[in-house]
Formats: structure tokens, sequence, C-alpha cells
């Protein structure tokens, strides 16, 4: 009984480790992915008017 609850234990800490370290890294991309479409307007609307005149 005391190997089997061990082993589930370190299987839950394992697992809970994983999906931690997965929703953070989702949640940096999410962050990355705002601050660069909060600075990006600015250069698409001028490759926008780029193209345009080509």
């Amino acid at each position: 009984m005391i190997v089997t609850n061990s082993l589930s234990l370190s299987h839950r800490i394992s697992f809970l480790s994983t999906l931690f370290a997965a929703s953070y890294l989702i949640w940096m991309h999410v962050i990355m992915t705002k601050i660069i479409n909060e600075r990006q307007p600015i250069l698409s609307k001028e490759k926008d008017k780029r193209n345009n005149t080509f």
C-alpha cells in the first residue's frame, strides 16, 4: 500500500508540474502575441501603404 501510494503521489506531482509548465508556456505565448499585436499595426499599415503604391 505504501509503495502504491507513493507512486501515485509522485505521478500526481509530475502530472501537476507538467500541467503548470504547459499553462505557463501558453500564458507567456499569449502575452507575447498581445505585445506583438500592440506594436505591429503601425508596421502592418506601413507595409500595406508600400504594397498599394507598388
